[in-house]
């Protein structure tokens, strides 16, 4: 990985482009050798987005169209393999960020990936980039439409169901059924796609599918992944935006995490006592409470006690 840094270092000193070809092809191979044996470490992954980021400053100058295809497909792939692993690591946060920043810079760039996807529709990875554009740019309905332009020509597209099922997520005129149909065929039972099987098993709560919700994060939970990321709470269930609240009360307390029994439903769901006043906590005690999800499942936060 070191080399692979140095070969980036030069590149980015390379005055002429045969010389800057050399350097950056080889930060290629270093760094697709390294993510074949250690899949699961990032690294890699962000020196090969840097690579990826500084040719395609170069491509865009030059109008390259295959070039930009190319860099496109690269762009999301490596995206995409990373964030299943690490969803939330700082450093590939950044690479797409900039990656972002490099379009955002071309007044164009909307039209160059409109004219790119329309010479690649069945390629996953640029209907993706594109999406992802549109999204940015408040075209959410338009991004729809091309990701389903692009799975009906890649049906058993896993990235491609996964992206339409985020997309749908956000309307809220959409069912939940559709989006865990979309959902299921993102990943494979088993597979490696932790962060599809995650927003699965959500979907499924969501749809008052206990018992299948806990088996699938059941197997998540022991998924070779950084601590943190496995017991990071997120996709926090809202309404119009804002967090529902839901009514229980303490069903078992220990020294330092319980389970609250939610009204209504009459499932557990386990809280952390150091991220809430405990003053008041006592077995039967009502409380109030978000939810949320790790890798573990559904998880209470922001609990209070229910006012009299």
């Amino acid at each position: 990985h070191s080399l692979a840094e140095l070969m980036l270092k030069k590149a980015e000193r390379a005055k002429y482009d045969n010389e800057f070809s050399t350097y950056i092809d080889e930060v290629f191979s270093l760094c697709t050798t390294l993510i074949t044996k250690f899949p699961n470490q990032t690294h890699s992954y962000h020196t090969i987005l840097k690579a990826i980021n500084l040719k395609l400053e170069r491509v865009l100058d030059k109008l390259d169209n295959p070039s930009i295809g190319r860099m496109m497909k690269d762009a999301e792939k490596y995206f995409l393999l990373a964030k299943q692993y690490d969803p939330n690591n700082q450093y590939i946060l950044e690479a797409e960020s900039k990656f972002n920043e490099i379009l955002d810079k071309k007044s164009n760039a909307l039209i160059i990936l409109q004219k790119t996807f329309e010479s690649h529709k069945s390629s996953p990875f640029i209907c993706l980039r594109y999406c992802n554009l549109l999204e940015k740019t408040g075209h959410s309905e338009t991004a729809i439409s091309v990701v389903q332009e692009s799975l009906n020509l890649n049906p058993h597209d896993k990235d491609l169901n996964f992206k339409l099922a985020e997309l749908l997520s956000k309307s809220a005129t959409v069912k939940i059924e559709e989006i865990l149909h979309y959902l299921r065929r993102s990943f494979t039972k088993g597979d490696s796609r932790f962060l599809a099987q995650f927003w699965y098993a959500r979907a499924l709560y969501l749809n008052n599918q206990l018992p299948e919700s806990k088996e699938l994060f059941s197997g998540i939970e022991s998924a070779r992944l950084d601590p943190v990321v496995k017991r990071t709470p997120r996709g926090t269930i809202k309404v119009n935006g804002v967090p529902v609240v839901f009514e229980g009360e303490i069903f078992k307390l220990f020294y330092n995490y319980g389970f609250v029994k939610r009204n209504k439903f009459g499932d557990t769901i386990f809280f952390n006592t150091t991220e809430i006043d405990d003053s008041y906590l006592r077995t039967g005690q009502p409380v109030m409470f978000n939810i949320a999800f790790n890798f573990k499942g559904a998880i209470a936060i922001n609990m209070k006690q229910k006012s009299k």
